[in-house]
């Protein structure tokens, strides 16, 4: 049946049907335009021809908040993808839509760290299984750099959405292409390739630090800093010792966690860059590199004003994190805002955190008493991180007694 259907279109209908198949779990308009046109099909004309397949039953379209998406039912995307090997078209058409969602990734990447978080969070999530195949053929073409500028467009999108097997998987095999590559490679000796794989070892070392698979986190993280020592990229060495300090919470020498916090807040303020600020001024908050509570909740007070001109939402609930070890009221408040900041921003707690908003958490309902707690906690749920940032900065001055 689908084989006499087939025989009644057009060769462009044929060429867009064929060339659709080669996405997961559906396609967006734009991606659709970019894979399947070329070779007798023109840019303009993909979205007359996906309308014509749509009302033959060959496609089907969804509307979605990021615009339609079309799929192809299971029985023809297998038989398009033997059409398109026939037409010798699958290697080009493969690597096109690699391509696409490579250069999609890394749009987002940026788009992650602001008032867009949570749209990009669910447009990538959306688009899971076409990244994953995207990962999966770059590595197998040997496409290694590829695979490493996905790979380190979308580690901040697995921290948030905390799959952090994903993204200890991904990352090694990336790593593993790039190190595969033969020595006549066009990237090799490449200085920005050599970033890009510097960059991924460390999303690993943090990612499996985080997973708690790591067999040595500590000299790991210390062996990547030190190859970020030696390469030209200022911006690397500013986050890498802030991504490895807060992936390795509790892990290794104090001192020397605060040292790094402390040179990744010069160096990020020394560049300018207010999102790094303001994450090196959350960890400093939550302890790291030591302080006295006024100290700290003044580092989270920057920080939240920081990430909330951003618009960072993540950020944000950080700092109500970090101050719920103030006033026990305050702290109830505190995780109750954190919660619905967390839920609004549809970021899950990232494990490096749990244990201290369990203890938090534990203490204050115990100090305060369930019902009360309860109380203080629903009420947290409504008022904005900012506004209990200075609750809890006035608490800490009054030496009121109500502090562990």
């Amino acid at each position: 049946m689908i084989d006499w259907s087939w025989e009644l279109l057009p060769a462009a209908e044929r060429a867009v049907l064929r060339r659709l198949a080669v996405h997961a779990d559906g396609c967006t308009l734009e991606a659709a335009e970019t894979v399947c046109a070329g070779d007798g099909v023109h840019r303009d004309e993909v979205l007359d021809l996906l309308a014509r397949l749509v009302d033959r039953s060959l496609a089907a379209v969804a509307r979605t908040p990021s615009g339609p998406r079309y799929r192809l039912p299971e029985t023809v995307a297998a038989y398009c993808l033997e059409r398109l090997r026939e037409a010798g078209e699958l290697t080009a058409v493969r690597r096109n839509h690699h391509r696409h969602y490579t250069e999609l990734a890394e749009r987002a990447a940026p788009l992650l760290y602001g008032p867009d978080q949570r749209a990009w969070l669910e447009r990538l999530d959306q688009e899971t299984a076409n990244l994953r195949d995207a990962l999966d053929g770059s590595v197998r073409d040997g496409a290694a750099d590829r695979a490493l500028r996905l790979v380190n467009a979308l580690a901040w999108y697995w921290f948030l959405r905390g799959r952090l097997a994903e993204a200890g998987r991904s990352l090694t095999a990336a790593l593993a292409a790039y190190g595969a590559r033969p020595e006549a490679a066009p990237d090799a000796g490449d200085p920005a390739a050599e970033g890009r794989r510097l960059r991924a070892a460390a999303w690993q070392v943090g990612m499996a630090s985080l997973a708690g698979d790591d067999v040595d986190p500590v000299e790991q993280a210390t062996a990547v800093l030190r190859q970020y020592g030696t390469h030209d990229d200022p911006a690397g060495r500013a986050w890498a010792p802030w991504f490895l300090g807060v992936a390795q919470v509790g892990l290794g020498d104090p001192a020397v966690a605060g040292e790094r916090v402390a040179h990744s807040l010069a160096a990020f303020r020394a560049l300018g860059d207010r999102w790094g600020t303001a994450a090196a001024l959350s960890s400093r908050a939550q302890g790291t590199g030591g302080g006295d509570l006024r100290s700290r909740l003044r580092d989270a007070e920057e920080s939240s004003a920081h990430f909330r001109e951003l618009g960072d939402r993540w950020g944000q609930l950080q700092a109500a994190d970090v101050l719920a070890a103030g006033r026990y009221a305050v702290a109830a408040r505190l995780l109750g805002c954190a919660a619905e900041t967390r839920a609004a921003a549809g970021a899950p707690q990232p494990a490096a955190e749990r244990g201290d908003v369990a203890r938090s958490t534990a203490t204050a309902r115990r100090s305060l008493g369930a019902a009360a707690f309860e109380a203080a906690y629903a009420s947290g749920a409504g008022v904005t991180p900012e506004v209990l940032v200075k609750e809890a900065m006035g608490d800490a001055g009054e030496g009121n007694g109500e502090r562990e």
